[in-house]
């Protein structure tokens, strides 16, 4: 049994969606994120891996590795610690190409009730 949220972020810093909500504690949520460039699909380079970087409202960082899927597009489990902490966990996505370079999206918000 999963849920999955789709949302969409731009890498030019708009804001294309209303807050994620989810359960504290739940362990079968996942998000699937379709990244833009200027309003245009964006499409993670070959080799590149994405990490789902968050803080969670107690100030406490979370790193979850995710799956680039065939489509571009991106999906990361909420894990029991992203869900850990009720109230508002900021986060984003970090693309790291094989040679290190990093890309990051627009930040999206968890609400955790």
């Amino acid at each position: 049994m999963e849920y999955i949220k789709e949302i969409t972020v731009d890498l030019s810093g708009e804001m294309l969606f209303e807050n994620i909500t989810a359960v504290e504690g739940d362990t079968a949520r996942a998000v699937k994120i379709t990244i833009l460039s200027n309003c245009r699909p964006f499409t993670p380079p070959a080799g590149a891996r994405a990490v789902v970087r968050c803080r969670k409202p107690d100030g406490n960082p979370i790193f979850n590795d995710a799956t680039i899927n065939e489509d571009g597009t991106i999906t990361v489990s909420l894990t029991a610690q992203t869900l850990a902490t009720v109230g508002n966990c900021r986060c984003e996505v970090a693309l790291y190409s094989v040679d290190e370079e990093l890309l990051t999206t627009v930040p999206f918000i968890i609400k955790v009730t």
